[in-house]
C-alpha cells in the first residue's frame, strides 16, 4: 500500500509545475482529484495521497526523501516475494534469526526443575471470623447483617419497605434467596454489609433478570434449622396427624431433611434438601423449580422451610383452599417443575398465598374481596390429598393474600 501511494508522489514530481497549476485551478478538492487522475493516469488513492500532503514536502529534499523511500520499499518488496517463492531460503532465515537470538540471549538456566508443588488444604472458612450476628431481609429485598437488635420495628428499612427475615446465624453460614423466576442465590453471611443502615439490595450480589423478585430466604445454620429426619426410624412425626387420607403410609424415599418446599402461582409444588444451596452460587444462581411459560406462564409465589412434618395450607384467587401434608410432595434432587398441590378452576384462577402449619392455630391468612378475614387451618379445613380442587371459602367475589408475619429465627440461648 505505501509503494503504490508513493509510486503516486514518484509520478508527480516529475510534473510537479504543471499539478500544481492544475489543482489551483479547480473548484474543489474532488474536482483537483478528478483532473489529476484523468492527467496522470493515478487512482483516486494516489490522488487522494497527494492533495493532503503538506507544502513543505515540495522541497527538493523531501522529495528525494520520497524518492529515495520508494526505492527501500521496493527493494523489500522484492526481498519479501522471493522468500514467500522459496521455502529453503524462508528456513535459512529462520536458523539464522534463531542463531542471532541464542548468540544475544543465552545463559545458564535460572529456574529450578523440580516436581508439582505440595497441594495445600484450603478451606475459605478458616480466613472468616465466626461471629453470631441476626440477618435481616427486607420485602423489597434489601439484606444487611446487624450484631443485635431489640424489636422489629426498631430496625432501619427504606421507607414504604418492612422486615420479612430476621434470621440468626453465624457469619461462617450460607444465607439463600429463593426468587420469583424459580432459582436460587446463595452467598456466605460473611459477604453482607454489618450496618444498622438500610444494607444492599440482593441485585448487587446476583444478576437478577427483569422482574425478579424476593419468595423465601433460608439461612443454613444447623443451630436454627430443624433437626433432619429419616420418615422410617421418626414415626412419632405423624403421630396425632388429622390428616386419615387413604391410610398410606408417609413416604419413606425423602431421605434426609431439612428441605425447602416451594409453591408457584400455577398450583405446582416441590420440595428439595437444602443440602443442594449449601455452596455459594455464581451471580447466576442455580434452578430450583422450572415454571410454566407462554400463556401458562407462573412465577414462584413462595419457599419455605421445611422438615416434613408440617401442612402445606393454600388459598386461591377464585375462592377456594386446600390442606395436605407436605409429606406428599416428592423430594427432587434437581431442578423440577414439581407435582400439583392444587388443581385451579379455570384458567383465570392463581394460587395467592402458601404456608406450612404444624400447629392447629398456625395457617395462612387470607381476605376477602368484602373485606372480611379467614385463616385456613387444620381447625376450619379437613385435611385432604395432595392435587385436589380444595373446598370453597367463599361463594362470591375473590380473595387476596393478606401480609404475612415476619419470619423471626432467633439463634437458641
Amino acid at each position: 500500500k505505501r509503494i503504490h501511494i508513493l509510486r503516486g508522489f514518484a509520478i508527480i514530481f516529475d510534473a510537479l509545475d504543471e499539478a500544481i497549476k492544475l489543482i489551483r485551478a479547480s473548484r474543489n478538492k474532488a474536482d483537483a482529484a478528478q483532473r489529476l487522475m484523468h492527467r496522470f493516469g493515478i487512482d483516486d488513492i494516489q490522488a487522494d495521497a497527494i492533495l493532503e500532503i503538506k507544502l513543505y514536502r515540495l522541497a527538493q529534499m523531501e522529495i528525494d526523501a520520497i524518492k529515495k523511500e520508494l526505492e527501500e520499499k521496493e527493494a523489500m518488496a522484492a526481498e519479501l516475494r522471493a522468500l514467500l517463492a522459496d521455502e529453503d531460503a524462508r528456513w535459512s532465515l529462520i536458523r539464522k534469526e534463531l542463531r542471532a537470538a541464542k548468540k544475544q540471549f543465552a545463559d545458564e538456566r535460572r529456574t529450578t526443575v523440580a516436581g508439582p508443588d505440595a497441594t495445600l488444604d484450603y478451606d475459605a472458612e478458616d480466613y472468616i471470623i465466626a461471629e453470631d450476628v441476626v440477618v435481616i431481609v427486607t420485602r423489597d429485598g434489601w439484606v444487611k447483617r446487624q450484631r443485635s437488635y431489640t424489636t422489629l420495628d426498631a430496625i432501619r428499612v427504606r421507607e414504604g419497605d418492612e422486615v420479612a427475615y430476621a434470621l440468626g446465624g453465624s457469619t461462617r453460614a450460607s444465607l439463600v434467596f429463593f426468587t420469583t423466576a424459580g432459582r436460587a442465590y446463595t452467598l456466605r453471611v460473611d459477604d453482607l454489609p454489618q450496618t444498622s443502615g438500610y444494607g444492599d439490595p440482593i441485585q448487587k450480589y446476583f444478576d437478577f433478570s427483569d422482574g425478579e423478585r424476593l419468595a423465601g430466604a433460608v439461612l443454613l445454620d444447623p443451630r436454627v434449622l430443624p433437626p433432619p429426619y429419616a420418615p422410617e426410624t421418626d414415626p412419632e412425626l405423624f403421630q396425632g396427624s388429622s390428616y386419615q387420607g387413604d391410610g398410606a403410609p408417609p413416604n419413606t424415599d425423602d431421605g434426609y431433611g431439612p428441605f425447602v418446599l416451594g409453591v408457584t402461582t400455577d398450583g405446582q409444588t416441590a420440595r428439595m434438601a437444602l443440602d443442594a444451596f449449601a455452596d455459594p452460587s455464581n451471580k447466576n444462581g442455580r434452578g430450583f423449580m422450572r415454571l410454566g411459560k407462554g400463556k401458562s406462564k407462573s412465577y414462584l409465589l413462595s419457599a419455605h422451610l421445611c422438615r416434613g412434618n408440617e401442612h402445606v395450607c393454600l388459598a386461591t384467587r377464585q375462592g377456594r383452599a386446600l390442606i395436605f401434608p407436605a409429606q406428599q410432595v416428592p423430594v427432587v434432587k434437581s431442578m423440577a417443575k414439581g407435582v400439583i398441590a392444587i388443581r385451579l378452576d379455570g384458567s383465570g384462577d392463581r394460587v395467592l398465598g402458601a404456608a406450612l402449619s404444624t400447629t392447629a392455630r398456625d395457617g395462612l391468612e387470607v381476605e376477602t374481596s368484602r373485606g372480611r378475614s379467614e385463616i385456613v387451618r387444620t381447625t376450619k379445613f379437613d385435611v385432604a390429598n395432595r392435587g385436589g380442587k380444595g373446598r370453597v371459602v367463599i361463594q362470591r367475589g375473590t380473595l387476596r393474600a393478606a401480609k404475612p408475619e415476619p419470619v423471626v429465627r432467633p439463634l437458641p440461648e
